[in-house]
């Protein structure tokens, strides 16, 4: 059998093709029926990385505070997190919940909470006094 550059454990012996399927076999199996390796091509990071270098520099000429856009920008970010399409946080639960608990299911567990974070949104736009006041304590803002 041919022998291949990788090390099988600390034995110092190296793998031939019986071992390599062996450890194939092994290997966890994914449930078909979840989709737990789909992933947000826009993560946090990226998204961080991308926009906030644009929006930064306007929010000066549009008199806006950079704390609560900062804040506005996370919860928004949150709400992202929990919505469909792409819903994250709920194919992550679907990944480890029973196979009777469908992905409606899961949706519509996460509506009240996501009807929680718009109200919230909305709340610190229209009252920016009530986002920072805590920063504006703390570090002696304006």
């Amino acid at each position: 059998m041919p022998h291949y550059l990788l090390r099988c454990g600390d034995s110092g012996l190296f793998c031939t093709d019986s071992h390599i399927k062996s450890a194939y076999e092994r290997r966890p199996t994914r449930r078909p029926d979840v989709a737990s390796d789909r992933r947000n091509p826009y993560d946090y990071v990226e998204i961080i990385i991308i926009f906030v270098p644009i929006f930064l520099p306007m929010l000066k000429h549009f008199n806006i505070d950079p704390v609560l856009w900062g804040t506005l920008v996370f919860v928004n970010l949150q709400a992202a997190f929990l919505s469909p399409p792409v819903a994250m946080s709920a194919f992550y639960l679907k990944g480890v919940a029973p196979k009777h608990v469908t992905l409606n299911q899961i949706f519509a567990g996460m509506m009240p909470y996501m009807i929680i974070v718009i109200v919230c949104m909305v709340i610190m736009y229209f009252w920016p006094g009530m986002t920072l006041w805590l920063p504006n304590y703390l570090y002696g803002g304006g």
